[in-house]
C-alpha cells in the first residue's frame, strides 16, 4: 500500500510541477507599445502609443514599429538628460520596421524615453509597485515642435533636417536628423553622403562618407565658443547614381556674455548712484 501511495505521488509530482512553472511563466506581466506609422515625419503627430504606459514592477514593455522607418528607444527626455541612454536603450542598429525590442522594468518609478533619431517622439513609462497604487503624474508627453528644413538637388534628390534642442548654442550638444528621399519619395538606402558645417568660407567641421541606413542619418554636433554665428551646413557627394549636393543656412546663437553682464551691472549701479545722489540734492534744494 505505501508503494502505491508513493507511485501516486510521483504521478502527480511530474503533472503539477510542470503545471505550476507553467503558471508562472504564463503570469509574466507584458504589455506593447506601438511605433505608429508615419513617426518618422515630424509633422505628422504620430509618435509612440500610448505616450505613458503605467505597469506594474516587473513587468516586460515590448516596442513594436509599425513604421517605415527605423527607431531607437532610449531613456531619458532628450539627449541633454542625465539618464540618456543609461536606464535602458536599444541603441543600433535601429530597430527595423515590423521589428520589436523589449525591456523588463524591475523598479518603480517614471521613466521618459525618446527615439535618438527621431527626437519628438517621446514617451514615458510609469512603474508602480505590484498592487500599489501610488501618485504618479498623469500628464501626456508632450512633442516639441521642431525647427525643419527641407533641400532638393537638382536630380530630385530630397534632404529633410531637424535638430534638437532647436536652439544652437555653443558648448550644447546638437542632434541633427537627416532624412534622404529620392525623386520618388522613396527612403534612400546603402548610400554616404559628406557632412561638412562652414563658416566664413572655412570648414569648421568635415565629416566623410556618413552611412545612410533606413533613409536616416544621425549627426551629433558640439560647437566651440568662438564657431557662433551664421554657418552654413553642406551635405555633399550624396551617393546615388552621382554626387549630390544640398545646403541649410543655420545660426549658431552666442551665449550671453559674462563680460556684457558686469557691464550691464555696472550701468545699473551708476544709474543707482545718480538717481540717491539726484535725490539727495533735491532734498537739500528744497
Amino acid at each position: 500500500m505505501k508503494l502505491l501511495y508513493l507511485l501516486v505521488i510521483a504521478v502527480l509530482a511530474t503533472i503539477i510541477v510542470p503545471l505550476a512553472q507553467h503558471k508562472t511563466f504564463a503570469a509574466k506581466n507584458y504589455a506593447e507599445v506601438e511605433m505608429e506609422s508615419g513617426s518618422a515625419d515630424p509633422n505628422s503627430g504620430k509618435g509612440f502609443v500610448p505616450k505613458a504606459l503605467t505597469v506594474s514592477v516587473g513587468t516586460t514593455v515590448k516596442w513594436e514599429n509599425s513604421d517605415s522607418a527605423g527607431h531607437t528607444v532610449t531613456s531619458g527626455k532628450d539627449t541633454t538628460d542625465p539618464d540618456f541612454g543609461k536606464l535602458f536603450d536599444s541603441a543600433f542598429p535601429l530597430i527595423k520596421p515590423g521589428a520589436g525590442w523589449e525591456h523588463t522594468f524591475d523598479k518603480a518609478g517614471e521613466f521618459p524615453y525618446f527615439c535618438q533619431v527621431h527626437p519628438w517622439m517621446i514617451g514615458k513609462i510609469i512603474v508602480t509597485e505590484t498592487g500599489a497604487q501610488i501618485p504618479q503624474s498623469q500628464e501626456t508627453p508632450s512633442q516639441e515642435t521642431l525647427p525643419q528644413m527641407t533641400a532638393t538637388t537638382p536630380e530630385g534628390v530630397e534632404v529633410a533636417l531637424s535638430w534638437v534642442p532647436a536652439t544652437i548654442e555653443p558648448g550644447k550638444e546638437i542632434v541633427f536628423t537627416l532624412k534622404f528621399f529620392d525623386k520618388s519619395g522613396n527612403p534612400i538606402n546603402n548610400a554616404l553622403y559628406d557632412f561638412i558645417f562652414i563658416r566664413e568660407g572655412a570648414h569648421i567641421i568635415h565629416r566623410s562618407l556618413q552611412p545612410i541606413a533606413q533613409g536616416t542619418s544621425l549627426e551629433k554636433v558640439t560647437f566651440k565658443q568662438d564657431q557662433t554665428g551664421p554657418v552654413t551646413l553642406r551635405l555633399q557627394n550624396i551617393n546615388l547614381t552621382s554626387g549630390e549636393d544640398v545646403e541649410f543656412s543655420l545660426q549658431i546663437v552666442p551665449e550671453f556674455p559674462f563680460s556684457m553682464a558686469i557691464v550691464m551691472a555696472s550701468v545699473f549701479a551708476i544709474a543707482a548712484m545718480v538717481n540717491y545722489r539726484y535725490g539727495k540734492l533735491l532734498k537739500k534744494w528744497n
